[in-house]
């Protein structure tokens, strides 16, 4: 019984070591953006009930210029191809995994918290 426990003891450890390796550090950094590309889109619901409503415009952002340690970086949106949330220029805190960003905001008057997906595209 004891062999078994120190063998199923073993294998955890080996387990968690190798997923340890596997687990990517993200990095905090500071975002500052200075400015957007956003658009205005048009949808409507569908069914009778989107005939009802009509259609209603979404201002949604694809692209942000921003400035990052110093470096000046153009994000795209990763956010299901739907745009992200359109920001107003200031400095956000995000996470950096050494391909994307996660830049964390908060909606206006709602206080609402954002966590949103950004890629890097290039420089400005």
């Amino acid at each position: 019984m004891k062999n078994l426990a120190s063998l199923a003891a073993i294998i955890l450890m080996t387990a968690v070591a190798t997923l340890s390796g596997f687990t990517k550090s993200k990095e905090q950094i500071q975002v500052t953006v200075v400015a957007t590309d956003s658009r205005e889109a048009k949808y409507q619901g569908g069914g009778l009930i989107g005939l009802a409503v009509g259609s209603r415009t979404k201002n949604t952002v694809f692209a942000m210029n921003t400035i990052i340690n110093g470096e000046h970086v153009k994000l795209e949106c990763q956010e299901n191809h739907g745009g992200c949330t359109a920001m107003t220029p200031g400095t956000y805190d995000a996470d950096f995994d050494g391909k994307s960003i996660w830049v964390n905001s908060e909606k206006p008057l709602t206080h609402k918290k954002v966590r949103e997906h950004w890629k890097l595209a290039g420089g400005w």
